[in-house]
């Protein structure tokens, strides 16, 4: 099963988008794909030309100052690799350039150089994580590192999350990468000693109902894969953060939300919030494409 066929890599020349690309010629070679890098400027030479006649020779020094970054970018490479410029809103054109050359996977670093790099470039990883049609794969800066072999799944045991498992499966084959599946269930943190110890005696019930109902793909048949239940006081995100710290965990792999419903909502804000402050890469896995 090859599921990687085309990788987009957005590039900004930080060193965000530098441990991006780490991870994107990572995915290519153990999957033989076409490798992309894409870098999105604003377009300002025609703006710029009415007032300054000359300034159409700064946009031809700019574009050989890119073509330079590229090529330093990519020195270590000797795979299929595309250099590709565009001019517009960065996350429209990553968007756009996906779905026109049917893009199989976007790795991006999610942050840039500077405070207000970061915020814009956030900003784009976010919408890009929100909006594309193929898993996207967020990088933060200093990750963990290569190679992957430790992978995390959360589950919350609806067909959305289970969706992505066929996709994991083969992931984890490649990399010959060990998962860990993680169900939260989500304690409040109470003053109230009764009440508190009403909600742990319901989440060992929960917890011994939900042990024989893992129902995983045939996939799975061959990969070493642990089972795990845990608590947490506060958010399910937090609690799947915790565990991927104190697990050494590589990868994160994780369902999106649907296009609409309160499934969108749950599962998107769950995603979103683990995107920002995992200790390692997230790949976001859009559930109804996952197929």
């Amino acid at each position: 099963m090859k599921i990687f066929k085309k990788i987009l890599c957005p590039v900004d020349f930080s060193d965000a988008s530098r441990d991006a690309f780490e991870y994107a010629k990572a995915f290519a070679e153990t999957f033989d794909s076409a490798l992309v890098m894409l870098h999105v400027s604003a377009n300002i030479t025609e703006a710029y030309t009415a007032l300054m006649p000359d300034f159409p020779n700064y946009g031809v020094h700019k574009e050989e100052d890119l073509i330079e970054q590229f090529n330093e970018f990519s020195n270590d490479w000797s795979g299929e690799l595309n250099k590709v410029i565009r001019a517009g809103t960065p996350y429209l054109e990553i968007l756009e350039y996906a779905k026109e050359k049917e893009v199989d996977l976007i790795i991006l670093g999610a942050k840039g150089l500077s405070k207000f790099e970061r915020l814009f470039i956030g900003s784009t990883g976010e919408k890009v994580t929100r909006k594309s049609d193929c898993p996207v794969l967020t990088v933060h800066s200093k990750p963990k590192g290569l190679p992957i072999e430790n992978i995390l799944v959360p589950i919350d045991f609806s067909p959305l999350s289970y969706a992505i498992l066929p996709i994991v499966a083969t992931i984890a084959s490649k990399f010959q990468a060990e998962i860990n599946l993680l169900h939260v269930v989500e304690i409040g943190q109470r003053v109230d000693r009764d009440a508190q110890v009403k909600e742990y005696d319901y989440f060992e019930r929960v917890k011994a109902k939900l042990a024989d109902e893992w129902e995983l793909p045939q996939e799975f048949e061959k990969i070493e894969t642990k089972k795990f239940i845990r608590h947490h006081v506060g958010s399910a995100g937090y609690g799947i953060m915790q565990f991927a710290q104190d697990w050494d965990i590589d990868l994160i792999a994780m369902a999106t939300h649907g296009r609409s419903g309160l499934s969108k909502v749950l599962m998107g804000s769950v995603t979103e919030k683990v995107i920002k402050i995992a200790p390692c890469p997230v790949l976001s896995i859009r559930s109804e494409t996952a197929g």
